[in-house]
């Protein structure tokens, strides 16, 4: 019986084809690269401004400020910035109450996990109810 069969495929644009927009959109990106290419001249920067400024501060003929300042404007996008981290204590109480608060409840929850049955509730914790 004609037809194709289940996963088959037949006709149609190959897997990877770029569609018509797609192909439109490449050719006016490529003929405004070359218009700007033919204006600038043969010595014209061809990549990215991440990429210039990584040429710039790599360049041991440009002045060390000039270097320093592509650095600076290269950086946010090579390396993360690192994010702060900060302890709110109250003013009224010290460092090490607060320290010894949080050991103190670390403690009494290792005790109950450790009286708990298998997989039941630590003992003396179940309701009573009357029915």
């Amino acid at each position: 019986m004609p037809g194709s069969k289940p996963g088959e495929r037949r006709g149609g644009r190959q897997k990877g084809t770029p569609n018509q927009k797609t192909v439109a959109r490449e050719k006016a990106q490529a003929q405004a690269s070359a218009r700007i290419t033919k204006a600038l001249g043969p010595d014209a920067f061809e990549g990215d401004a991440h990429a210039f400024l990584v040429m710039l501060y790599k360049d041991p003929r440009q002045p060390d400020s000039v270097r320093i300042d592509a650095a600076k404007a290269a950086l946010p996008y090579e390396k993360p910035r690192l994010a702060s981290v900060g302890v709110a204590v109250d003013d009224r109480r010290q460092l090490a109450d607060a320290i010894r608060e949080v050991a103190e409840e670390a403690h009494r929850q290792r005790l109950e996990q450790r009286a708990a049955p298998e997989g039941g509730e630590a003992l003396g914790s179940r309701r009573i109810t009357n029915s």
